[in-house]
């Protein structure tokens, strides 16, 4: 219980601000209503205070639960409604257990109430009181309505029960509820609504009923509610409706996404103002059906509909029209009445629109707004344009209009302020297009062919403010946009320009967009950049430019795009002047060498500028390792003015940007031969190549054998940083046979491994007192003299692995006292002196392995290493016939990094060493080259048993995988079925079809004729085979139980018309539950054909587990048919062994014995009419039974004696 006291913290108000997060809640006063108070809570804790003053001064509080759990709201009824409380709205968002929480005695007068995503599944009336006037309880799983009020006499004005799980509204469930005015019931799933369910709501306004599963409405069903002015049944199956559904007191009315169609009419509504149809399948609407049912309508929305045709004749009053969407060709005078003075928008888009008469609009010339914008139109219809002198909105984009020719506006229509021409074929524009359109401000002929636009063509158009005219073939626009003061907005992207100067435009652009040209310099002749002042976005990405520079770009700007150009260059201070700058993309360019300089930026700036850098093909030197730093506040805070914006906010003016895509750059190493590209992160990978070098302070450089100057020796490549604390040297495959004499001697790093040494002489690295890297390895070194590395006190890491040093006497590291790394593995060392590394105290890596060591003395050898941490040992010759050393070896096992065997000296017998408590094991197995042999003898046989395992495991996956389709392959080939034995108890039928009306044509002209023709079943077809009215369960249950096969047809309309209907669904559920029971376990499952395009994700629940539990084939399958009759039993009828051939077609006579006997029996074909056959028949014994199997195509029809037609559906039926 003291968990939940989280909720009620609101003792703590008058404490908190404006917004405060504390112990898992958070507290807001609405910026709107100081008088709104919104806790979110989202962990629980107590609160030991007195409730009774938490609310003080508030009169909304809105409670949202984040965490779910249940709370016993009934403790705190008193504190949340008492009669004492300021409270007069609350609402709770996803809080649980909120059944209890109202009761009646709390509740004042005019309160509202809001229960929101509280899982509540009854409709709370027994607790709500009189007094609400406002009741929200959507998003829950309210599935009914109590029958009776919550109160004999409530308030209650507003009801909303949206997004709940209601299926029926059914009579008398709003007995009492007088005063409600509006309701909401919009979301959930009700599909029927009795005849008298809402005659109480005398008061009801408004009603949303959209987004159910209505598909009738009764005439009555609205006719009591006099009052409604707003209904909305939108998105839901009607089909059709009454005249007299709705009552005359509408205003408002929504019908659209249903599947309305075109024998709709209305009775009179004489207050109708708005109604919406669109999203129908409408195809013809007469002009009665609106005209004199709703005179004073003023908006109309039949958009996407199927409309060929339309007239608004006897609507005199409407004001919008929409017609989107539909399959109007031609537009005519007699669509709009003589007097339709009101009409202001017109709204064709989307049709097929070819031809418009030139008094097609003379009706209606209050015309403001008329779109045409994706039809079929060739040309532009001027004549019945001229018409519309009030015509503010013009367009006509995305039709096919070749030409704008001078006569276009053959009169002044100086109300038109915007022409919309976009996505046509436009190929020539007049000079003069424009002159009559005096106030145009908007134009758009962009996605065209224009090639070329004359000079002054927009001369008369001064108040131009936007132009589009991008995805053309301009190449030129000199003197297109002179005399425009008040342009700004110009688009001309994605043509041929390929030559700029800011004296083409008018420098009252804010925004221009030149992107996807050919564009090599922004050329500003007349020095303007100042004057372009208002211009904050400018886009020349796409372009063929070289380079920037601060006097080709305005200073104003605040958006500048030049990705994907050529720019290998931006000059010196580029950017320093722009000092409302925010965004600079130079991505995808050709920047190589980029300088601090550069990018510096304004010191005024606001915030600091975004720069994107990627995909450039920098180079790693010395001058772009600033980069790697640039978004560092620390390094930048030197260069940067402080201010205070307020007491709690701190702002920096940085004078460099911050690199938003910094993490993705990457440079190319000039070190690397093979041009390796690496991300910004060392700083150690930004070197510049340098010959030779010389300090300040030098004075010797003039001079030889100078110390302080650096010249790199020939052969080499010499490298350093930006502040020259790395230096290296890399003559690494030079060729030499010694180390060069001209190493600089503020080297830091020489590589000089690759070459031919052989010996390496003293003092040969002399003065190089700064050097910490030295490889020298693989360059054959087979002698190290004394004192070869004297001076280098620096030196961390030496490498001198894979050469061919045999000895080490004893001083040839004696200088190295600082030395970490020692590489010695890769030699034909047999040899250690014990001095050798004794002078090397701060060793922490020794790699010995893989040379021709027999012992090693560990104790003498390794002495006063006492900083050591790795040591490699393997791949030597020891002799392990004395053990000693390796019992010696144990205060060293925790450096050993690998393992090592010992052999006797002809390696032909494996010797084993025992190691009792030595650290390594209970013994030294020595027989590691018999295994390794062993291993490589058998490596071939291993990777190909292997791979043949893997084969063979993917061709089982692959037949797991693929196991239905193949057993469907099987069968087609041999006939032969794998799914076991099924009932084979004795049907009259082979196969049951069951499927919706609307589906009819595809069953009988395709499933059936190539089920019953093709493979021999006898069907009987739901809607063929039985009486047009019957009651459909039964015909369901009856046919299910005559038939050996189920095959149900889901589609489309299946699930609208039929499944949407109670005894379907019931006797669908009683026919598979019988099908599947267990005492039927052998029963052959059911087949659901998808029929077009049937998401089963969006199915109902039960149909969704129906079609899982049985066999589900797609009519989109490839297999389809496969799939069908592998699912299918045999067909159960015969050939006969008589057949008799009337004029090619075939009717076969089966009898059920050979005592059967048929007398008198004939079948004659009319010879007026060849379709028509005659079945004559006198008399047959009693009790016998014979079958007429018809080959009939369609129209066929079979007569008995009696002139009573029998159809071809009938001719497989049994008769008595």
């Amino acid at each position: 219980m003291e968990r939940i006291l989280l909720y009620l913290k609101i003792l703590f108000l008058v404490f908190i601000p404006n917004s405060v997060s504390e112990s898992g809640c958070e507290f807001k006063k609405s910026s709107k209503n100081e008088d709104i108070l919104r806790v979110t809570c989202s962990s629980q804790y107590s609160v030991n205070s007195n409730p009774s003053s938490f609310l003080d001064g508030y009169r909304s509080v809105h409670i949202e639960c984040k965490d779910g759990e249940p709370v016993d709201w009934a403790l705190y009824r008193g504190v949340l409604f008492g009669r004492n409380g300021s409270l007069e709205s609350i609402a709770f968002e996803n809080c649980e257990n909120m059944e209890n929480l109202l009761t009646e005695g709390y509740l004042r007068q005019s309160f509202n109430l809001e229960i929101a995503g509280a899982r509540l599944r009854h409709f709370p009336g027994k607790h709500l009181h009189c007094s609400l006037n406002y009741l929200d309880l959507r998003d829950n799983d309210i599935r009914n309505l109590n029958l009776d009020p919550f109160c004999s006499k409530n308030s209650l004005k507003e009801l909303n029960l949206a997004r709940n799980v209601l299926k029926v509204l059914h009579n008398e469930v709003f007995l009492g509820w007088y005063s409600l005015s509006k309701l909401n019931l919009s979301g959930n799933r009700i599909n029927s609504i009795e005849e008298n369910a809402l005659q109480p709501l005398q008061g009801l306004t408004s009603l949303d009923l959209s987004q159910n599963l209505i598909s009738v409405l009764s005439p009555s069903t609205f006719i009591h509610l006099k009052r409604l002015a707003t209904i909305n049944l939108s998105k839901n199956r009607l089909v059709g409706i009454s005249p007299e559904t709705f009552p005359s007191s509408l205003v408002i009315l929504n019908l659209s996404e249903n599947k309305l169609r075109s024998d709709l009419s209305f009775k009179q509504m004489q207050y109708l103002e708005n109604l919406d149809i669109s999203k129908n399948e409408i195809a013809n609407l007469h002009p009665s059906m609106l005209g004199n049912s709703v005179p004073g309508l003023l908006y109309l929305d039949l958009s996407f509909n199927r409309l060929s045709r339309i007239s608004l004749r006897r609507l005199h009053q409407l004001q919008k029209v929409r017609l989107e969407g539909n399959v109007l060709e031609r537009l005519d005078p007699e669509m709009f009445d003589m007097n339709m003075t009101e009409l202001h928008v017109l709204d064709l888009t989307s049709n097929e629109i070819e031809s418009i008469h030139p008094n097609a609009f003379i009706n209606c010339p209050a015309l403001e707004d008329v779109s045409l914008k994706k039809n079929k139109l060739t040309y532009f219809p001027s004549d019945a344009i001229s018409k519309i002198l009030s015509l503010k909105v013009l367009n006509i984009g995305r039709n096919r209009i070749i030409k704008l020719s001078n006569g276009t506006f053959p009169v002044q229509m100086k109300y038109l302020h915007s022409l919309i021409l976009d996505e046509n074929a436009i190929e020539e524009v007049g000079s003069d297009v424009f002159m009559r359109l005096p106030n145009l401000k908007t134009l758009h002929l962009s996605k065209n062919r224009i090639q070329k636009l004359y000079r002054n063509l927009f001369i008369n158009n001064k108040d131009m403010e936007v132009v589009k005219l991008d995805s053309n073939r301009l190449d030129d626009i000199v003197g297109l946009f002179k005399g425009l003061p008040k342009l700004n907005w110009l688009n001309i992207s994605n043509n041929a320009i390929d030559k700029f100067d800011w004296f083409l435009v008018p420098n009252s652009l804010h925004w221009l967009d030149l992107k996807h040209n050919a564009i090599e310099e922004i050329g500003n002749y007349f020095s303007l950049e100042k004057e372009f002042s208002l211009l904050k976005s400018l886009d020349v990405s796409h372009n063929k430019l070289t380079f920037i520079g601060p006097k080709i770009l305005p200073k104003n700007l605040q958006f500048l795009i030049l990705r994907n150009n050529f720019i290998s260059e931006i000059q010196m201070h580029t950017f320093i002047d722009m000092k409302e700058l925010e965004r600079v993309d130079l991505f995808t360019n050709q920047i190589k060498h980029l300088s601090k300089q550069s990018l510096q930026l304004s010191q005024d700036l606001r915030k600091r500028t975004e720069f994107y850098l990627g995909e450039n093909p920098f180079v790693c030197d010395c001058d772009l390792e600033w980069l790697i730093r640039i978004n560092n506040e620390d390094d930048h805070l030197k260069n940067s003015a402080f201010s205070l914006n307020g007491p709690h906010n701190k702002t920096y003016i940085r004078n460099y940007p911050f690199v938003k895509d910094l993490d993705s750059i990457s440079c190319l190493s000039e070190r690397s031969e093979s041009n390796q590209v690496i991300p910004l992160i060392q700083s150690t990978d930004f070197l510049c190549i340098y010959k030779t070098h010389c300090y300040s302070l030098c004075l010797c450089c003039d001079y030889d054998a100078c110390d302080c100057e650096m010249t790199c020796p020939d052969h080499c490549r010499c490298y350093h940083d930006g502040s020259w604390s790395i230096n290296i040297v890399d003559c690494h495959s030079a060729g030499l046979d010694q180390p060069p004499t001209a190493i600089p001697m503020d080297a830091t790093e020489v590589y000089l491994q690759g070459n031919d040494f052989k010996k390496l002489t003293s003092h040969s690295f002399i003065g190089r007192k700064n050097l910490k890297i030295l490889f020298l390895n693989s360059s054959n070194i087979e002698v190290i003299l004394n004192n070869t590395f004297s001076g280098l006190r620096r030196l961390k890491i030496l490498h001198l692995e894979n050469n061919r040093i045999t000895n080490l006497t004893g001083n040839e590291f004696q200088s190295l006292i600082n030395l970490k790394a020692l590489y010695l593995e890769g030699n034909r060392i047999s040899h250690i002196h014990s001095k050798t590394f004794s002078y090397l105290k701060e060793l922490e890596i020794l790699r010995l392995h893989d040379n021709k060591l027999i012992t090693f003395h560990f104790d003498i050898i390794l002495n006063g290493l006492r900083s050591l941490k790795v040591l490699s040992l393997s791949r030597n010759k020891w002799n392990c016939s004395d053990c000693s050393w390796i019992e010696a070896s144990r205060p060293w096992r925790n450096l050993i990094i690998d393992s090592f065997s010992c052999f006797d000296g002809n390696y032909s017998n494996a010797i084993t060493c025992p190691l009792e408590d030595s650290g390594l094991g209970s013994s030294l197995d020595l027989s590691e080259n018999r295994k390794k042999i062993f291993f490589e003898s058998y490596l071939p046989v291993f990777i190909v048993a292997g791979s043949f395992l893997i084969v063979l495991l993917v061709f089982f996956g692959v037949i797991f995988y693929y196991r239905q389709e193949i057993r469907i392959l099987a069968f087609d080939w041999s006939g032969l079925r794998s799914n076991g034995a099924y009932d084979v108890e004795s049907k009259e039928y082979d196969v049951y079809v069951g499927y919706s009306a609307a589906d009819d044509q595809w069953v009988r002209q395709i499933l059936a004729v190539h089920l019953e023709e093709e493979e021999h079943y006898k069907l009987i077809l739901h809607h063929r085979d039985f009486h047009p009215n019957p009651q459909l369960a039964d015909t369901i249950l009856s046919g299910s139980e005559n038939a050996s096969s189920l095959i149900f047809v889901i589609s489309k309309h299946f699930i609208s018309f039929e499944w949407s209907r109670f005894e379907v669904r019931s006797a669908m559920h009683s026919v598979l539950r019988r099908r599947n029971s267990p005492n039927r376990t052998k029963a052959r499952k059911a087949i659901f054909l998808l029929l077009g395009d049937v998401s089963t994700k969006e199915l109902d629940p039960d149909l969704r587990s129906y079609l899982k539990n049985n066999s589900t084939i797609k009519r989109t399958d490839k297999l389809f048919w496969s799939r069908l009759r592998y699912r299918l039993p045999e067909p159960s009828s015969q050939i006969a062994p008589g057949t008799l051939n009337l004029h090619d077609t075939f009717y076969t006579i089966p009898f059920p014995n050979e005592a059967s006997t048929l007398s008198n029996h004939t079948l004659l074909r009319s010879n007026n009419d060849d379709d028509i056959l005659y079945h004559q028949h006198n008399g047959y014994e009693q009790n016998h039974y014979f079958t007429l199997s018809s080959r009939l195509s369609n129209g066929q029809r079979v007569y008995d004696e009696n002139n009573l037609q029998i159809t071809p559906k009938f001719l497989d039926r049994t008769y008595k």
